[in-house]
């Protein structure tokens, strides 16, 4: 899927209009190449690395974005990644590092995004895993709940309670 021609089309950010020229390196990048580097490599620091292009001129980059209402983010483990997929209703899973639909993972109320960071299918994965690992836990407590089950009150005892 093509995450970065979404973005553009989300923010009504111009596909073709060159955002970064390099004249020592002999680069132009689009706003949708730039955007697209954004997702594929994560972090300002990666970009630099991989595309040779100055920390400088990614800062100016950013800037230009913030033109078309992507704001400039404040700390936290947010990141421009994050936050161009997260409005077009895609996240990355912490632990497949794909990247899909929000409708694959599971609401999270303790989780500032509201959402689980592993998609569903890991989650189901890890859970089984663990309950593989932990079966002998898993059976006394279900021995511990059906004998709970067992001394369950008689109807006199529920009567006697509720007058």
């Amino acid at each position: 899927m093509n995450y970065a021609n979404l973005i553009c089309k989300h923010f009504s950010i111009p596909n073709n209009e060159i955002i970064i020229r390099s004249i020592k390196l002999k680069q132009k990048f689009s706003y949708y190449e730039f955007i697209e580097a954004i997702i594929n490599f994560g972090s300002t620091a990666s970009i630099e690395l991989n595309l040779q292009i100055p920390k400088r001129t990614i800062s100016r980059a950013f800037e230009r974005l913030r033109n078309f209402g992507i704001p400039k983010l404040v700390g936290g483990n947010q990141t421009y990644k994050f936050f161009l997929l997260f409005n077009i209703n895609f996240k990355e899973c912490f632990s497949c590092d794909n990247i899909k639909s929000l409708d694959n993972f599971s609401i999270d109320n303790y989780n500032s995004t509201g959402y689980n960071s592993l998609c569903k299918n890991c989650a189901a994965i890890k859970h089984n895993i663990y309950y593989e690992n932990n079966k002998d836990v898993y059976n006394q407590k279900t021995t511990k709940r059906q004998r709970n089950l067992d001394r369950a009150l008689t109807k006199e005892e529920i009567d006697f309670i509720f007058k």
